[in-house]
């Protein structure tokens, strides 16, 4: 089974719940609108726990997967509380610039 097929699984779906069902606001920046689930850790795909999940909103989910595509982040080594502490702060740095949005936005369509 790859990735996208396991997003749609009654397994993912559950762990999903599950994590919902706990956190309704974005572990990086407290928002509780346009919430994702983010893998932290991925061992496999059905050896996933809830404590390697966490609850963010699209805006810092969709900067964590930018920032470790550009290795501006590498979350390597980290125990999940400590991959969440430095994607929070690398996080504050990006935002403290009012231009992140725009950067991000355009990163994700190609003209960076």
């Amino acid at each position: 089974m790859n990735y996208k097929d396991y997003l749609k699984s009654n397994h993912w779906k559950e762990l999903r719940s599950k994590k919902y069902t706990k956190k309704r606001k974005c572990a990086i920046c407290r928002y509780k609108n346009n919430l994702e689930t983010h893998h932290f850790v991925y061992k496999n795909l059905y050896n996933v726990e809830t404590s390697d999940l966490r609850v963010l909103c699209r805006g810092c989910h969709s900067l964590i997967h930018l920032l470790v595509k550009d290795k501006k982040l590498t979350l390597k080594g980290l125990s999940v509380q400590g991959m969440l502490v430095k994607s929070k702060s690398y996080i504050k740095l990006y935002k403290k610039n009012p231009n992140y949005l725009t950067y991000w936005r355009d990163k994700r369509l190609g003209k960076i």
